[in-house]
């Protein structure tokens, strides 16, 4: 091929690994392939081609964390006092310096952090007039590519709704935040307690579905509920369920006789069914109070069809319920003068206080009233005699009585016995009362005791009563 300049030579139409071309390298020609130079580019531009993934991948992380937070509003959760608010950094939710109790509003602009920096939420405003302010971090910058999508978060406020919206990648993510009201009373919703009352008309059970961080969940509201109810001075005053129910004389049915029936409440005319629902009261009952609480106070029952008729009288430190058929669901005297024992939901009434403590009710019952039965014979109390006539016999009581006690013995099976001997059926008396322990005088009316042996009465149950 004769020599021809550079300019001669027809143009090539692409280069290929196999193309042959010419370079000066170090004073001299050489030869050099089409490989060789894309190995060279390749080399070449790797270090930009890093420092663009990488920006790519920083605007890709903050694109998450920006969908993180838009997409976690903050909360309130059971048993604490404050808003929860979400973390990028920590993965979920922390709790926060926000009082649970004051509003909260989220700002429609957002802020653009440095490269690198944590996407947070900030309060920007007071701390009784608290503002939420969304911070994106800047992704590094790097070259565009053809498939390349740079995020974009645009935020826009109606009302009380801030709406978020996040274009990338994956398509476009939208979610809705709802300023939220003092806890109390807008987080919580009751009915006939004139200082919770809401324009909310729901109840905690109707709260599902509503934008998280706005509504408390009902166990929050139930729970918040009971902080605001007053202590109930009366015993036993739940009967909805049998098992709430502290009935230590066994009744059942229809009970007709007027008298004590369930422990402390006394029926005074009429009559009252025992039910796996409620009392049924066709007449008047009453519980008398051991001390008068003072002051002004309210009395309250609740029905299978609402409130129902309940009365105080300080000067006999009685309460009473009169009903006509209706089922008694629950009663409270307590210090005040607004009833804190239900709320109005729809249709229908909700107790506020929580299930009782059995337990605790029987123990408060049983200083009034205790009763210990077993059929037939079963009750053994043990003592030593003091003559030919009297022995005396301990019984134990579960806990100090109001006053000393009046004393029945129950059942036909009574009978006492000193060693290899049975004396018969004793008169029993009531002879002391020292704490809990509760001692009997059994006189034989054979004197057929000898002084200084040991006795035992056995019968089918007594009973002791200080009631009122």
């Amino acid at each position: 091929m004769a020599d021809k300049t550079i300019g001669e030579l027809p143009a090539a139409s692409e280069v290929n690994d196999d193309s042959l071309l010419v370079m000066e390298q170090q004073g001299q020609a050489r030869s050099v392939k089409g490989d060789l130079i894309k190995k060279y580019a390749r080399e070449a531009t790797a270090a930009y081609v890093e420092d663009a993934r990488k920006s790519a991948a920083a605007a890709a992380e903050a694109a998450k964390d920006a969908a993180d937070i838009a997409l976690h509003p903050p909360i309130l959760k059971e048993g604490s006092d404050h808003w929860w608010t979400w973390s990028a950094g920590a993965d979920g939710y922390v709790e926060s310096e926000l009082d649970a109790g004051v509003s909260l509003t989220v700002s429609p602009e957002t802020v653009t952090g440095e490269p690198g920096s944590e996407a947070k939420v900030e309060n920007i405003g007071t701390a009784t007039d608290p503002v939420l302010k969304f911070t994106l971090p800047k992704g590094e910058a790097g070259a565009d590519g053809s498939d390349g999508v740079s995020p974009k978060v645009e935020v826009t406020k109606s009302g009380k709704d801030t709406t978020i919206t996040i274009t990338d990648a994956e398509g476009e993510h939208t979610a809705t935040v709802r300023d939220g009201e003092a806890a109390i009373p807008d987080h919580l919703i009751v009915g006939s307690d004139s200082e919770l009352e809401t324009v909310l008309p729901v109840d905690a059970d109707t709260l599902a579905g509503h934008p998280a961080g706005y509504f408390a969940g009902k166990e929050a509201t139930e729970k918040a509920l009971q902080r605001k109810t007053g202590e109930n001075i009366l015993h036993n005053a739940r009967w909805d369920k049998q098992v709430y129910i502290v009935n230590q004389r066994g009744v059942s049915g229809t009970i007709e006789v007027q008298g004590y029936f369930i422990d402390r409440w006394k029926l005074t005319s009429g009559t009252v069914q025992i039910t796996d629902s409620g009392l049924v009261l066709d007449g008047t009952m009453v519980q008398i109070l051991e001390n008068d609480p003072g002051g002004g106070v309210i009395a309250s029952v609740l029905t299978s069809m609402g409130l129902g008729t309940a009365s105080y009288t300080a000067s006999n430190k009685t309460f009473t319920v009169t009903a006509t058929g209706q089922t008694l669901l629950a009663a409270k005297l307590e210090v005040g003068d607004e009833q804190t024992l239900a709320r109005q939901s729809g249709a229908g009434w909700i107790l506020n206080d929580p299930a009782p403590d059995y337990g605790a009710e029987l123990a408060k019952c049983q200083r009034y009233y205790y009763r210990a039965y077993s059929v037939p014979g079963n009750v053994n109390l043990s003592g030593r005699c003091f003559d030919t006539k009297n022995a005396y016999v301990t019984f134990y009581l579960p806990c100090s009585m109001r006053v000393s006690p009046t004393v029945n013995i129950l059942g036909t099976h009574t009978s006492l016995s000193t060693p290899g001997k049975s004396v018969g059926t004793p008169e029993v008396y009531k002879a002391a009362l020292a704490s809990n322990q509760l001692l009997l005088r059994c006189a034989d009316p054979t004197s057929g005791l000898t002084a200084r042996e040991s006795a035992v009465l056995v019968c089918d149950g007594i009973e002791v009563s200080a009631d009122l």
